[in-house]
C-alpha cells in the first residue's frame, strides 16, 4: 500500500506543479528582479522537464523517509504492540 501512495502522491503532486498550483522550494525576499513568466526564454528543454520530476521524486522519498523515521521509533517503544487493541 505505501508503494501505492508513493506514486499516487507524486503523481497528484507533479500534476500541482505542472499545473503551477504548487510550487516547490524554499522562497526568500531580498529584492531580486526576476524575469516574468511572459518573456521570449519561456521554452523548456525535455531534459529540465525530465531533471524536475527526477528531482520531485527525490523530494518524495525524502518526505516518505523523513515520516517512517517516526513510525520506526514508535513501534520499537511499543514493542511493536497493536495499539488499537
Amino acid at each position: 500500500m505505501k508503494a501505492v501512495l508513493e506514486t499516487v502522491f507524486t503523481a497528484v503532486l507533479q500534476w500541482l506543479a505542472d499545473k503551477s498550483s504548487v510550487q516547490l522550494g524554499h522562497y526568500f525576499v531580498n529584492g531580486t528582479k526576476i524575469e516574468g513568466n511572459a518573456s521570449r526564454y519561456t521554452f523548456v528543454w525535455g531534459k529540465a522537464t525530465q531533471k524536475h520530476k527526477t528531482k520531485l521524486q527525490e523530494k518524495v522519498q525524502a518526505l516518505f523517509a523523513t515520516i517512517k523515521e517516526p513510525e520506526k521509533q514508535e513501534d520499537l517503544a511499543h514493542d511493536g504492540q497493536d495499539l488499537q487493541s
